[in-house]
């Protein structure tokens, strides 16, 4: 077999490993695992044959440089966790970053992106079908998983093993479905994008995570400000606020003050209130290059008087007090980055999978201030992924007209 057949064969191979790990990582983390493989042996190969690594030559790319080198420079600090801080490094943000470099490489085409799009859309419809499953019949159909108990209400996880993981992943991929129907040219498009977004919107209402429902919501007030398409996306917003505040038990998960007298709440934001000083404890004693990277767990179990070793519940408090004020920076200039040329871009050519994208993104980041998503492997696979395919679909190249059928 001679070069240019087995550069065909990877880059075949390449495309479908990303299709299904963007289909299996939210169905079971061991498929994503898997493809993660499949798609990192494809990139050796093809750059081994064909050295070209032209597509680094990003800012955002700079941004991620100096991230994970104010991430290992925070080993410094680790001590005694210095092999923790190392697996941190190398196995968790290390995989991220070559997650968003694989994907962002792989799509070179509108042809691939409109691809992505539609399985991003599919597996999401499975998922979708697969909640309401559980929510009548009290277990998932794939891992007969049962409701997840919480006070006066019951939440779905789906696929998932816990409720927020499947509201983070709701949050990423409901703002696309909604962003096709609203830009969807013909009525069949529209009813089908429209009830696709319905039954995600139920599902994400029925995982009661307050984090995760304002992160929607913040994210669909994005997608307004840069689409400016406000006759169809603020009732979409109204409705959602309207669905929350007319049922009793999702307006008592939404709104504390109606339950306090339970004493749930309270207790809930007190252990919480203790893992946040606790983390900005760690920050006043190593602010510029953290305590080292993976530590957080260890030193909250240490401090912590009234709850149990935990993750800081906010992701940026975390990057902070594991890998300092460079570190966290860093992040969120690349972040930011990949967001600003994503506007600009949407604003020339209008693509639906554009607007998703970003509001998706935007609810993710914003969940991210009340829970642990960055730190969550299934959840990270999939927001890295989703950065390389809008980083992919920032690119400026020719992309067909729209149809009903493009993404």
């Amino acid at each position: 077999m001679n070069k240019k057949k087995i550069l065909s064969l990877t880059e075949t191979c390449s495309e479908w490993s990303l299709y299904a790990f963007i289909f299996f990582t939210p169905v079971g983390n061991a498929g994503g695992e898997i493809c993660f493989g499949f798609l990192a042996l494809c990139f050796v190969i093809r750059k081994i044959l064909r050295p070209d690594f032209r597509f680094l030559k990003k800012t955002e790319h700079l941004w991620l440089l100096l991230f994970f080198v104010f991430c290992g420079l925070s080993l410094v600090n680790s001590g005694p966790l210095l092999s923790k801080s190392l697996k941190a490094l190398f196995l968790k943000w290390g995989e991220y970053a070559m997650v968003f470099l694989f994907v962002r490489e792989m799509l070179t085409s509108p042809v691939k992106l409109r691809r992505t799009g539609w399985v991003i859309l599919t597996v999401a419809a499975i998922l979708g079908i697969d909640g309401l499953v559980q929510f009548f019949t009290g277990h998932d159909f794939f891992y007969a998983r049962p409701l997840q108990p919480g006070f006066n209400y019951q939440a779905i996880t789906a696929t998932f093993k816990n409720s927020n993981n499947l509201a983070s992943y709701l949050g990423l991929v409901t703002p696309v479905a909604l962003a096709m129907a609203v830009t969807a040219t013909t009525q069949k498009a529209r009813w089908a994008f429209g009830m696709l977004t319905i039954i995600l919107g139920a599902c994400l209402l029925l995982t009661f995570s307050r984090g995760a429902w304002i992160g929607f919501l913040c994210g669909l007030l994005f997608m307004i400000l840069i689409s400016r398409r406000w006759k169809v996306l603020l009732p979409a917003l109204l409705l959602f606020v309207m669905a929350i505040l007319l049922n009793s038990s999702l307006a008592t998960r939404a709104i504390p003050v109606l339950s306090l007298a339970t004493g749930q709440q309270t207790a809930g934001f007190s252990e919480r209130s203790e893992i946040l000083g606790i983390g900005f404890q760690l920050i006043r004693e190593n602010p510029f290059l953290g305590k080292g990277l993976g530590t957080f767990m260890d030193y909250c179990g240490q401090r912590a008087v009234n709850t149990h070793t935990d993750y800081a519940h906010n992701c940026y408090l975390q990057i902070w007090a594991e890998s300092g004020i460079f570190s966290l920076i860093a992040f969120l200039l690349f972040i930011g980055t990949l967001l600003g040329k994503g506007v600009q871009v949407f604003k020339k050519d209008g693509r639906p999978l554009l607007l998703g994208l970003l509001g998706g993104i935007f609810a993710f980041l914003i969940h991210s201030f009340f829970d642990t998503q960055l730190y969550s492997v299934a959840q990270s696979f999939l927001f890295w992924s989703m950065l390389g395919i809008l980083a992919a679909a920032s690119e400026n190249v020719a992309v067909p007209p729209q149809t009903t059928h493009s993404c």
